[in-house]
């Protein structure tokens, strides 16, 4: 699934939002890269496209609390 960062999105907010642990950082930094940089170095990731992995979920009460939320750090 790819998802699109909005405007003060961090890959820690996206992180939250899909996977509903920060350790889904690992996804991410494993299946994103941001002109050849890794995904967390990145900052603010408006209007990036990211990969996330489809039916992979760390903490299903986190991801359902923000399935109607947006998280936004900055």
């Amino acid at each position: 699934m790819i998802v699109k960062g909005i405007p003060g999105q961090t890959v820690f907010d996206i992180a939250l939002k899909h996977y509903g642990s920060l350790e889904g950082i690992r996804f991410l930094m494993e299946d994103n890269q941001v002109s050849g940089q890794n995904i967390v170095n990145v900052g603010d990731l408006n209007g990036v496209n990211i990969s996330i992995r489809k039916g992979v979920v760390l903490n299903k009460q986190v991801v359902d609390y923000f399935a109607t939320k947006t998280i936004v750090t900055r």
